[in-house]
């Protein structure tokens, strides 16, 4: 059977796209970009009786983390992984400008621990295995500075964040300037996607999933 994925729609201002994919024989799976603490994500798990082994991060803006803690809570093994250039967005989402817009505007609040809480550093081409399927991160920077994207080549899917979408590219203007990315990186990364994920589905963290082919020759050429 193919790698299963399924989608969680977080943020409603935001519509940031969680996935779940698992191996249905293993029953090992991989949260990505878990955007809000979901008791119907965790239901999916627990009622398919999952194994819940990693927690990828494509990116640390917070519309793309802030449920990692309740996964953390049920699945304790679970490891939380990112790229090392990610740490600056992950602690700037501390900052009390954006912990006030989040109250004011969500009516969330990051919890005190956030900091503290063990992460994975991962590197360009490292293999994650979820049962007998592996992903593999590809460092995409230019969204942030440590963006990558995850992919499953005998699959031929692509977990690529906000790196590109379906119908366009990532941005890389934020308020922040910890959290503001560069457009000559992010140019650089569209031009390597063109050369390794030509033809795949790709599921981005907006909008909807769907063709590379579209994105990549429309917005390079």
């Amino acid at each position: 059977m193919p790698l299963i994925i399924k989608q969680f729609q977080f943020f409603k201002s935001f519509k940031e796209n969680c996935y779940l994919a698992y191996d249905s024989e293993d029953k090992s799976c991989t949260v990505v970009d878990p955007g809000e603490e979901s008791e119907k994500l965790l239901n999916e798990i627990t009622d398919n009786k999952l194994k819940l082994t990693h927690i990828l991060i494509t990116h640390a803006h917070l519309d793309h983390v802030f449920g990692y803690y309740n996964l953390k809570q049920a699945f304790p093994e679970a490891k939380i992984m990112l790229h090392e250039n990610e740490i600056p967005v992950w602690n700037a989402n501390t900052k009390c400008s954006t912990k006030m817009i989040l109250k004011l505007i969500f009516g969330v609040k990051i919890r005190n621990d956030y900091l503290n809480i063990q992460k994975y550093l991962i590197k360009d081409k490292q293999v994650i295995s979820v049962g007998k399927y592996n992903l593999e991160v590809l460092f995409t920077p230019g969204h942030t500075h440590g963006s990558v994207c995850f992919l499953e080549r005998s699959e031929k899917i692509a977990f690529t964040g906000d790196t590109i979408f379906t119908d366009m590219l990532g941005n890389t203007k934020y308020p922040n300037a910890k959290t503001q990315g560069n457009q000559e990186q992010l140019n650089q990364s569209v031009q390597l996607l063109k050369k390794e994920i030509a033809g795949y589905i790709i599921y981005p963290g907006h909008r909807n999933y769907g063709d590379s082919t579209h994105v990549l020759q429309s917005k390079t050429e």
